[in-house]
């Protein structure tokens, strides 16, 4: 029988670990894996790992990339980084005419709940 010789991909392994924000908040600083690993000590491959919930982390690993990134420990674990405004207005400024119509009301429907409130 005729096997094809094309390596069959690994399955994606599922975090063992929670999933937490550091990714984000380190591609937020401009700061990549193998600076930030340097920074805390470890490898690039660890802190990877460590982002993708691949391997444990420490409560003294948050607590350095917290200092590094200057944030708050639980922003770093729980919440995203706030949106660059210069990304909206980008978006706008590319909009086209339906685009435009659904941003229009929205920022009403957005108005509207605010003069509720």
């Amino acid at each position: 029988m005729y096997m094809s010789r094309r390596p069959v991909p690994a399955p994606r392994k599922k975090p063992r670990f929670p999933v937490t924000k550091m990714r984000l908040w380190r591609e937020d600083r401009d700061i990549t894996l193998e600076e930030a690993g340097e920074a805390v000590g470890l490898s690039h491959a660890q802190l990877s790992r460590i982002e993708q919930g691949h391997q444990e982390y420490k409560q003294s690993l948050v607590l350095k990339l917290a200092k590094l990134y200057k944030i708050d420990p639980i922003s770093l674990l729980e919440r995203e980084p706030p949106v660059d405004p210069r990304a909206m207005w980008e978006f706008v400024a590319k909009a086209t005419g339906d685009q435009l119509k659904d941003l229009e009301k929205y920022t009403d429907f957005l108005s509207s709940r605010d003069e509720k409130s």
